[in-house]
């Protein structure tokens, strides 16, 4: 890029979109009516207060660090010693 040879940025760019929108495949996999959840709470693979836990933490940490690293790059740029 440094060179100005932006040849695969619009390959990127398809990539990121497509990438971005394939979670619109699983809509079909989400319950319909409240019968077909309540039917997929008694399932026995569901209700792990385990699996939830790491589920939540996951989300939520990584929701954290993304606003702590978006913060230091505003207020300290350069902090990870890249671009001095």
């Amino acid at each position: 890029m440094l060179s100005g040879d932006l040849s695969g940025m619009i390959k990127l760019t398809i990539l990121t979109t497509v990438i971005q929108v394939s979670g619109l495949l699983f809509i079909k996999l989400l319950p319909r009516t409240k019968d077909d959840l309540t039917k997929l709470h008694g399932d026995s693979f569901s209700g792990s207060r385990i699996g939830g836990f790491i589920f939540l933490s996951v989300t939520f940490l990584s929701i954290g660090y993304s606003a702590i690293v978006g913060l230091l790059n505003i207020i300290n740029p350069g902090w990870m010693g890249e671009s001095r």
